[in-house]
């Protein structure tokens, strides 16, 4: 299959058709599990090498030859740029001291770059982008219903040892954390009536992909943007009375969930009772697995602050238990401040928070185009701070995970194309102000 979508880029690319490539990439990057087991079985990884990102790799080099000076460069592209050399001085440096993860930092940060060029480039359209991650999204889900069905029993196969051992019978891959975006715009569009069975139907196969990793973070933060949904449509919806709006949308929220509901248990009812009890049980579990977490973060940074330097891109990291013995080693801690910061330095750790700060600004400006712009600013504002809270707080999916990284960047170009769209449109309604810009150019 890798090699067959590297064929496929190449073809479209001879065709001119090469944004469909960018689309068939990013779909085949955001749907499949990220899982070694998979990959393989599917050929997309040679010799330890993902060939979507190879494909990646050839489709922004086509870029730069066909004609790269199109993108309009903004405050974000060069703290990008910033991010990019520092990443260089780390590889060089984790390859001197010959750091263990280094190959495998490479190519996530590698394809982390490949997918925002590719992107900024590409991404311009809403209508494309929603489509894109509810297509990725539906087969994503189909993905795990699969593996639920007819792969439980190799799962130890398919995590590891050591990963079986924590997550059991949770069919759990980084992708999930995808569905978070998915459900809560979904329900955002339900919430203001428009498309509303596809909607659904998207609201209830995220609902179940979420369901089957028994995931507590991620179930707590989707019900808390639901609210957030329905307590700002209802607060900012002029048309009628407040009370009324409240109880419509109450009502509306509830006949939403009996339709999940009454889906899930038409097609699931086999494992209806047996799948409720693991979530309801997964509430009920201590939470050491979070302590153990943070002990690691700890003892981290404590080796960091002893040093005061970073150990370079490949950098093994520890997690401990509870009790502070060593239970696994890997490229990364659960929490994506503390693993940047350890390996490639405080100077790329603050550019980076930079590149999660400044996305807020640009969705103020994205929201103006909206009829319901401050709804949409208050769900979107709320969707973002969850998905961080997901992705870079409680782990360090947002950069280590290839679908996460992807769906994170494809949202923020997004964004920061519209701006761009935004300010375009506005020098043009103002007169005045281009006869400025005018002079200007002359004058120098």
């Amino acid at each position: 299959m890798g090699v067959l979508l590297i064929f496929t880029t190449l073809f479209l690319m001879l065709l001119r058709k090469d944004k469909i490539a960018f689309y068939i990439i990013v779909l085949t990057l955001l749907s499949i599990p990220a899982n070694s087991y998979f990959l393989n079985e599917l050929k997309f990884l040679i010799y330890r090498i993902d060939l979507r990102v190879v494909s990646l790799l050839i489709l922004v080099i086509y870029i730069s030859i066909k004609n790269i000076k199109s993108i309009k460069f903004v405050n974000y592209d060069y703290a990008i740029f910033i991010l990019f050399f520092l990443f260089l001085f780390s590889f060089a440096y984790g390859y001197y001291i010959g750091n263990p993860y280094l190959l495998s930092d490479a190519e996530v940060l590698i394809h982390f770059f490949l997918i925002y060029v590719a992107s900024r480039y590409y991404l311009k359209n809403l209508r494309e982008y929603l489509t894109l991650i509810q297509l990725s999204s539906t087969i994503y889900v189909i993905w795990l219903i699969v593996v639920d069905i007819f792969y439980e029993s190799k799962l130890i196969e398919i995590y590891g040892e050591q990963l079986f051992n924590w997550w059991g019978d949770r069919i759990a891959f980084s992708n999930t954390s995808m569905l978070l975006i998915t459900i809560v715009i979904s329900i955002y569009f339900i919430v203001i009536k428009k498309h509303l069975f596809w909607n659904i139907v998207m609201v209830t196969l995220g609902i179940y992909g979420v369901s089957l990793s028994q995931n507590r973070t991620m179930i707590s933060l989707i019900l808390m943007n639901t609210i957030v949904t329905i307590i700002a449509y209802t607060l900012l919806n002029k048309e009628n009375s407040r009370k009324k709006m409240l109880l419509k949308s109450t009502i509306d929220t509830l006949l939403l969930l009996l339709s999940g509901l009454s889906i899930y248990i038409m097609f699931f009812r086999f494992r209806d009772s047996i799948l409720l009890n693991r979530i309801l049980n997964r509430f009920g579990e201590s939470w050491a697995n979070y302590d153990a977490r943070n002990l690691s973060n700890i003892i981290a940074l404590r080796e960091y602050f002893t040093n005061l330097k970073s150990f370079g891109l490949g950098k093994e990291l520890y997690l401990f238990d509870p009790q502070g013995r060593i239970v696994s080693v890997g490229p990364f801690l659960d929490n994506v401040f503390v693993t940047l910061l350890i390996k490639l330095g405080l100077v790329f750790l603050i550019f980076f928070i930079l590149l999660l700060l400044l996305p807020i600004k640009y969705l103020i400006n994205f929201t103006k185009s909206f009829n319901n712009r401050y709804l949409l600013l208050i769900v979107l504002l709320s969707l973002y701070l969850s998905f961080i809270i997901m992705t870079a707080y409680m782990n360090a999916q947002i950069v280590f995970s290839i679908p996460i990284s992807t769906i994170y960047i494809l949202s923020i170009c997004l964004v920061i194309n519209k701006n761009i769209d935004i300010v375009a449109e506005e020098k043009n309604k103002n007169p005045k102000l281009r006869i400025r810009m005018h002079d200007c150019a002359c004058s120098k």
